[in-house]
């Protein structure tokens, strides 16, 4: 009987131990529920912020496809409360803007906004605004009137053929793109040139080009402005900015 009796508070006393872990258990499995229902939810307003954002400028830019937004950061919630955001990424493609009497097509533009702000989750308006506008060549020609494409150095070349006394020559030109900030304008500068294989004398050149590819006025939207240009392998690179650039619902 004392065995038996000996056992029995043994026996007790192992089964309260185990109780702790099992309500530990159940607490972990109501912490991992509520964070995934957090990070659920967090999804869904960052979801719904970007779809947003991406109305707004399609809107505005009268793109025919939605472009591609993410918002930055990894806690999207504390950001919707503050209704503040560190930065917004925008990746739109084919923007047509009209300049001069023509269309120009950039053919990709990559924004990211920073410090945004909003007030009605409708309308948002970035402090800081910077980004590049990808344009083809083949977009880019319809600006300069002749084939053109990389060459060293950052210039552009363009090889095309001439008519000059009844004959065809073959003219080859470089010349370095450059953005006048202060006009908003874009034009060649430094250029030379060979005809035939023959160099021609640079003065002569420049004034050439200046007559064939005047500053031609840059007109981009959301009231952005051009900072440089530079050429690439696929066409040409303008860089761009902003502040207090305003997205409208």
């Amino acid at each position: 009987m004392s065995r038996r009796a000996a056992r029995g508070p043994r026996d007790v006393t192992t089964v309260r131990k185990r109780r702790p872990g099992v309500k530990l258990g159940v607490a972990t499995v109501v912490v991992l529920g509520l964070v995934a229902g957090l990070g659920y939810g967090d999804m869904r307003l960052r979801a719904f912020a970007e779809e947003k954002v991406s109305a707004s400028v399609q809107n505005q830019l009268g793109l025919d496809g939605a472009p591609r937004v993410d918002f930055a950061g990894r806690f999207f919630g504390p950001q919707v409360a503050q209704r503040r955001f560190d930065a917004i990424d925008v990746y739109a493609r084919d923007v047509e803007i009209t300049t001069e009497g023509f269309a120009l097509k950039i053919d990709e533009l990559d924004l990211t906004l920073r410090d945004v702000t909003t007030t009605d989750f409708e309308s948002y308006t970035a402090g800081r605004l910077t980004g590049t506008a990808r344009v083809r060549w083949t977009s880019a020609e319809e600006v300069v009137h002749v084939p053109v494409r990389d060459g060293p150095g950052g210039r552009i070349r363009a090889d095309y053929d001439q008519r000059l006394m009844g004959q065809s020559i073959r003219l080859i030109v470089s010349a370095r793109p450059v953005v006048d900030e202060a006009t908003q304008t874009f034009h060649l500068d430094d250029a030379s040139a060979t005809v035939q294989g023959y160099e021609i004398p640079d003065v002569v050149v420049q004034e050439a080009v200046e007559k064939m590819v005047k500053p031609t006025p840059i007109s981009l939207p959301l009231g952005l402005r051009a900072t440089g240009v530079r050429s690439s392998r696929k066409g040409l690179e303008l860089d761009i900015s902003g502040t207090d650039v305003r997205l409208n619902g």
